[in-house]
């Protein structure tokens, strides 16, 4: 992982730069809220897979700097640029939500996912590590598994509207490419739940090998993967009743945070999680979610049960909803240098 070696000079942030390399969930769940926020700077959102920084003209108000949050993945045209902007910075933040070292070594997962982390991180270690001065993570495992880098936690904040309706039942399990062990896992699980009870509709993001898994189950939908806006879009459109989140034993999976429960609750589905962290600890069991053990059985009776009890389904989804926290301080300390307003950084 990264090690922060910059310093810049103590001053107002008059603007903060975030780039992230498409519309990412993770922007979203873990930096907007707490950046929006109406004493923060400014921010601008710089998606640096369609915006190179030709002809970029990023300043701030006088007597004030730039603040830049990379989240998660850079270019190198960007590091080019801003390594000679030093003096316009009033601080550099590298954004972590998952192992990505760990990730790069880990054979399970597919090898164009791997790539593309060396390619947008794995590659520019040193160079970042020379521009950040402060790094963040998303969950305890992390700061603890890197703490020699003094890592800033910043954990998920973040829901969207939720709605309720009547309809066939509806589950679902958005995992990425990065949970195909939980895919296959889940296989079963759904084969089983979907031959007792018609009333199920189950649905699932993944390419052809995933169509293949699924194929022949009844009533289960493949989406093809799709970049977060259009997630976003899906999901507000497709409301769902649960949302499954297991999660296997294993070193990525140790450094995860609870980011899946406002996904899950965000669609107005109360969800089932693993019994172990980052859930087991978070999650109330019985009363805004339930913590089910890595057994096959048990998910199937915890979503058949769950199926036909309407009520408790609507008082853990409603439950769920309200532990949706609007503010917390782990990025106080950018406020607490903004000048006097987002006008004054225009």
């Amino acid at each position: 992982m990264i090690a922060p070696k910059a310093t810049y000079p103590e001053r107002p942030i008059g603007r903060v730069i975030v780039l992230e390399h498409g519309r990412l969930p993770t922007t979203d769940i873990y930096l907007r809220t707490r950046l929006d926020a109406p004493d923060m700077p400014l921010a601008d959102y710089i998606d640096i897979s369609r915006t190179g920084p030709g002809g970029m003209a990023l300043s701030a108000a006088p007597g004030t700097g730039l603040f830049v949050v990379i989240c998660r993945y850079v270019t190198g045209p960007w590091l080019k640029w801003l390594e000679p902007r030093r003096d316009q910075l009033a601080g550099l933040a590298f954004f972590a939500d998952d192992d990505l070292p760990a990730m790069l070594r880990d054979n399970n997962l597919p090898l164009r996912y791997r790539y593309k982390i060396w390619r947008l991180y794995g590659r520019h270690t040193d160079r970042l590590s020379a521009l950040a001065s402060e790094f963040w993570v998303s969950a305890p495992a992390l700061a603890a598994r890197y703490a020699e880098a003094s890592p800033r936690l910043v954990p998920p904040l973040y829901v969207g509207d939720s709605g309720r309706r009547d309809r066939t039942l509806r589950y679902f399990y958005h995992g990425t490419d990065a949970h195909g062990a939980e895919v296959e896992w889940l296989r079963d699980v759904v084969a089983l739940v979907q031959a007792r009870n018609e009333r199920t509709a189950f649905e699932i993001v993944g390419d052809r090998r995933v169509r293949d898994l699924y194929r022949g189950i009844e009533r289960v939908t493949v989406l093809h993967p799709m970049d977060w806006p259009n997630y976003l879009a899906h999901t507000e459109a497709a409301p769902q009743d649960m949302g499954l989140a297991p999660l296997l034993s294993g070193t990525v999976n140790e450094a995860r945070t609870h980011a899946r429960f406002y996904d899950i609750t965000r669609t107005g589905a109360v969800g089932l999680y693993a019994d172990r962290p980052p859930y087991a600890g978070f999650v109330r069991d019985g009363e805004d979610g339930l913590l089910l053990p890595d057994d096959k059985t048990a998910w199937v009776e915890a979503i058949l049960a769950l199926a036909e009890d309407e009520p408790r389904r609507r008082c853990m989804a409603e439950a769920a909803s309200l532990r949706s926290p609007r503010r917390d301080d782990a990025l106080a300390h950018l406020a607490g240098r903004a000048e006097a307003g987002p006008e004054a950084a225009e």
